[in-house]
């Protein structure tokens, strides 16, 4: 179906074409073998269900006897097959912040966000130091790429002025901010 120049998939329709296919395919088989009644057709039918079927498999989560072409889990637990490892878009519970910082998943995390996830960096530190670190803290990437999170590259600052200093004084020395910090040490 195309809709203002995009291609949508129409599900009313596909239904609709399989249902004929499928019913095509049935009146062939029954002219085939020359079948009239209906009864005989029921039976047939359920013969010829059972026969196309490609997959009879048991539901992994629940143990029921699921008949499907499409999923190897029934319809009830689809939802929890597709979280965590068996999902297709799975991985490993990292992913990459747009500014290049990477978040992992932390489901036991004090200071975890909605999604489960904490910085890998502030994760790195917390192992380094041995304990949880503060709200305040701030951990700065010493060579400032961002997801180049080795121990040797990190360092822990007590609050985000601390942090904001470091950078002030790192740029250029000519800079308003730091002429003014220059005057005050000498």
């Amino acid at each position: 179906m195309n809709w203002g120049g995009v291609l949508v998939f129409d599900a009313k329709l596909w239904r609709k074409k399989r249902y004929l296919k499928h019913k095509e395919e049935e009146r062939l088989y029954r002219k085939k073998y020359h079948i009239e009644h209906k009864e005989e057709q029921n039976k047939l039918h359920k013969i010829w269900y059972n026969s196309n079927m490609k997959n009879q498999n048991v539901c992994p989560f629940c143990k029921k006897k699921i008949v499907t072409k499409i999923s190897k889990y029934c319809k009830n637990c689809r939802g929890l097959a597709m979280k965590k490892e068996n999902h297709w878009n799975w991985k490993g519970g990292i992913r990459k912040h747009c500014g290049g910082y990477i978040w992992k998943l932390s489901e036991n995390h004090p200071f975890k966000d909605k999604l489960n996830c904490v910085l890998e960096h502030r994760l790195i530190m917390e192992e380094h130091l041995g304990r949880y670190l503060k709200l305040e803290e701030v951990v700065h990437h010493i060579n400032n790429i961002h997801s180049d999170n080795r121990i040797e590259n990190l360092k822990l600052f007590e609050s985000k002025s601390k942090h904001t200093q470091e950078h002030n004084f790192k740029g250029d020395l000519f800079s308003k901010k730091n002429r003014r910090n220059l005057k005050n040490v000498i």
